[in-house]
C-alpha cells in the first residue's frame, strides 16, 4: 500500500492505488518516478509537470527526495509499482 502525501503536510496512509491511471490521478497528470536513499527500497511517485504547473511545494516529499517537489506525492515500495 502507498502513502499519499499532500501538499498540506497531511497523509493518506493505506492509499490503493494500481495501475497507472490510478498513479496518475493521485498526483495530478503525468508520473515521474523518484528513487529514495531512505527508506530503502521505496520510491516517490510524483506530478512530471509540478514545476510548470506552479504546483504549491510538497515539504515533506522534497525532504524524502533530497530536492525541491511540487504536487502531490505516493511514497511506495519499489516493487508495488507494478504499472
Amino acid at each position: 500500500m502507498a502513502t499519499l502525501i499532500k501538499t498540506d503536510g497531511s497523509e493518506e496512509t493505506q492509499y490503493e492505488c494500481r495501475g497507472l491511471t490510478s498513479k496518475q490521478d493521485a498526483v495530478g497528470g503525468l508520473i515521474e518516478i523518484v528513487r529514495l536513499q531512505e527508506p530503502e527500497g521505496y520510491v516517490l511517485v510524483v506530478n512530471e509537470e509540478g514545476l510548470i504547473q506552479d504546483l504549491p511545494h510538497n515539504e515533506l516529499a522534497s525532504h524524502l527526495a533530497g530536492h525541491y517537489i511540487a504536487g502531490n506525492a505516493l511514497m511506495m515500495r519499489h516493487e508495488e509499482l507494478d504499472m
